[in-house]
C-alpha cells in the first residue's frame, strides 16, 4: 500500500508540473512570427509556382498545412505570454507581422487569379477553400492573441490589420467558389 501511494503522489505532482503554464517571452513570439513569415514565403512560391498540375496543388496545400501549424503554435505561445508592458513591443510584433501582410495577400491575390486552374483539378478546389479557411481562423486567432497581451492604445491597429487580411482572405475564397 506504501508503494501505491508514493506511486500516486509521484504522478500527481507530475500532473501538477505539467499543468503549470510555461510564460512565454516577447523574443518566443518574434521568433514564431520569423517561422511564420518563412513558411509565408514558401507558401507563396508554391502558388506563385501553380499551373495547374495535381502535384503543384499539393505542394500549396502541404505548405498551407504547415503554415497553419505554425500559426497555431505562435497563438499558443503567445497566449502565454504576459501582457506587454510597452506600445513600442507591441508595435514591434505588429511590424513584424506587416513586413510579411504583402506576400501573404500577394498569395491570396494569385489563388485568386488562378481559380480556374483548380477548377481544372479533381478536388482541388475544395482543398484550396478549405486551406485558405484554416489560414484565415488561424490568421484571426494568432492576432486575438497579439490583442489580447496589447496595450489597449495599440489594439486599433492590430484590429485594423486583422480586418485587411480578413478581406484578403474573403476574396481568395469568393474567387474560388466562382
Amino acid at each position: 500500500m506504501v508503494q501505491f501511494t508514493s506511486l500516486l503522489t509521484f504522478a500527481l505532482s507530475l500532473l501538477l508540473v505539467s499543468a503549470s503554464p510555461v510564460k512565454r517571452t516577447l523574443a518566443k513570439i518574434q521568433s514564431d512570427i520569423t517561422k511564420v513569415d518563412a513558411l509565408i514565403s514558401t507558401w507563396d512560391n508554391s502558388v506563385n509556382a501553380f499551373k495547374g498540375t495535381p502535384n503543384q496543388a499539393n505542394a500549396i496545400h502541404s505548405a498551407a498545412v504547415q503554415l497553419v501549424s505554425a500559426l497555431n503554435q505562435a497563438t499558443i505561445d503567445t497566449k502565454a505570454t504576459s501582457p506587454l508592458t510597452t506600445d513600442m513591443d507591441a508595435l514591434v510584433l505588429l511590424g513584424q507581422i506587416e513586413n510579411s501582410s504583402p506576400t501573404l495577400v500577394g498569395g491570396l491575390t494569385q489563388i485568386s487569379e488562378k481559380s480556374t486552374s483548380f477548377s481544372g483539378i479533381r478536388g482541388a478546389t475544395a482543398i484550396a477553400e478549405q486551406d485558405i479557411g484554416d489560414l484565415q481562423s488561424s490568421t484571426a486567432a494568432f492576432l486575438n492573441a497579439i490583442s489580447s497581451i496589447t496595450p489597449a492604445e495599440v489594439v486599433s491597429q492590430a484590429t485594423q490589420f486583422a480586418v485587411t487580411l480578413n478581406d484578403a482572405y474573403a476574396d481568395a475564397l469568393t474567387n474560388l467558389a466562382k
